[in-house]
């Protein structure tokens, strides 16, 4: 990873308009719905990022601008096509607690069943 380079999409230093230009491209992208899942206990993420506001701002990053739904995999607002899922006690890969499986795999089915 190139620390602010061309493949530096999730770091917590970005500043809101770097985030657009990374991620603002999915909002252009009408015909696709996209779920931004990040796991709260995340091992390779420092323990000072606040993962709840960093979600929130590349949701709303990927809606160009647009302030999205609560983050809980639900997108309840029409003018944006991502939504977030934060897995408050989950590691990355959703070994550690139990249940986040399940959760990210209904967050996927129901994003899915929109097709």
């Amino acid at each position: 990873l190139d620390v602010d380079g061309e493949d530096d999409f999730f770091s917590s230093d970005l500043t809101d308009d770097q985030l657009c230009e990374r991620l603002g491209h999915v909002g252009r992208k009408k015909d696709l719905d996209l779920i931004a899942v990040y796991s709260g206990k995340d091992e390779y993420v420092p323990s000072f990022v606040d993962k709840e506001v960093l979600l929130r701002r590349m949701v709303k990053a990927m809606n160009n601008g647009v302030e999205c739904c609560d983050v809980g995999g639900d997108n309840g607002s029409k003018e944006g096509n991502a939504s977030g899922l934060m897995l408050e006690n989950a590691n990355h890969n959703l070994s550690e607690s139990e249940g986040d499986g399940a959760r990210f795999v209904a967050a996927v089915g129901k994003l899915l069943s929109r097709w």
